[in-house]
């Protein structure tokens, strides 16, 4: 069962670093300078995608699901 657990978690914790990726690659085609900032610092790739929603969906949709799922599993395991 611990291994489902980690499994899970790893899944979850590979799909918010792909959402980051994406979010990044979105910034990039937009400026080289929002790329930059993106990929430097994570927070700002987050406002990036919460203040370009309509570009930004599919990734902040995958980050949402990456996210709820790794909460969840850290509620589980406490």
């Amino acid at each position: 069962m611990d291994s489902v657990f980690g499994f899970t978690m790893i899944g979850s914790v590979i799909a918010m670093l792909i959402s980051w990726i994406w979010v990044v690659v979105i910034a990039f085609k937009e400026s080289v300078g929002w790329g930059i900032v993106s990929f430097l610092l994570n927070p700002i790739a987050l406002i990036y995608a919460l203040t370009r929603a309509k570009k930004c969906k599919k990734p902040l949709i995958l980050f949402a699901v990456g996210l709820v799922i790794y909460v969840v599993l850290m509620i589980t395991l406490a």
